[in-house]
């Protein structure tokens, strides 16, 4: 009797946790540190899940926007409840962004810089099954608002930031062949501080490190504790940014007196 109430629970906590479908995962971070008016860049970078393009450009003396696109494509091993074999799941996700937000030096000659920014985008994510497309296994659209604080250290050759991404993510309804999911509406909080380097002139080579913290395993739904793999634990990304303004040779918008 001991030994059945232990296989079921294993059998249910391998099914939670490995069986459930992956509804969210971080985006990479957009850093802007603008110096003044016609500073940006235009980035694109493959993470360990996908591809990111984005856009950044200081409008004025003070305020900036930038725009931010992801696809995501892997693939991952999960656990089958009935077997307690492992089957290969293909994960899509896609999203756009728009934010804006203000930027600034410590001082007037100074390399240290912050800014502020703020977003909203909506995106959609789909889980199948590897091996054949038959089915969908989750489908769900979401929505997410986030405010970003950095700072950090710009030079013309060579820059690093630090930044604490919070965001909010809402999903659903969810589409899926488990009753215990489908039809639910699920939203959560989540908090990412990031590196960001990058060197270069015009041309800059990038990476970037995150850690997603709150919500890793499960979200809240309907005041239930619903086991679904929310977010990624962490996120590493490299790629290549088109600096422009003060730090590169190409100039967009017009520029501002030094």
């Amino acid at each position: 009797m001991i030994a059945r109430l232990l296989l079921l629970l294993v059998g249910t906590i391998l099914c939670a946790s490995a069986c459930s479908p992956i509804l969210y995962t971080p985006p990479v971070q957009n850093v802007p540190l603008p110096a003044q008016k016609g500073d940006g860049s235009l980035s694109g970078s493959i993470g360990l899940r996908g591809l990111n393009l984005q856009y950044a450009g200081a409008v004025s003396g003070d305020y900036l926007v930038l725009a931010n696109f992801r696809h995501d494509k892997y693939q991952r091993e999960s656990a089958s409840f009935s077997n307690v074999q492992e089957s290969t799941l293909e994960h899509r996700q896609t999203s756009g962004e728009l934010g804006l937000g203000a930027y600034g030096r410590f001082g007037e000659k100074s390399r240290g810089a912050w800014s502020m920014v703020g977003g909203y985008g909506l995106g959609r994510t789909k889980e199948t099954p590897g091996s054949g497309k038959a089915f969908v296994r989750s489908f769900a659209r979401y929505q997410r608002a986030f405010v970003q604080p950095a700072v950090g250290y710009a030079a013309p050759r060579f820059e690093a930031a630090l930044s604490l991404q919070a965001a909010w993510i809402g999903v659903g309804p969810i589409t899926s062949g488990s009753a215990e999911v489908n039809g639910r509406k699920l939203s959560a909080l989540t908090c990412e501080p990031a590196l960001t380097l990058s060197a270069g002139k015009t041309v800059r080579f990038y990476a970037q490190g995150a850690v997603t913290l709150g919500n890793r395993d499960y979200a809240v739904a309907a005041g239930q504790d619903t086991w679904l793999e929310f977010s990624g634990d962490y996120s590493l990304s490299v790629g290549l940014k088109i600096q422009f303004g003060e730090s590169g040779d190409l100039m967009w918008f017009g520029r501002e007196g030094k």
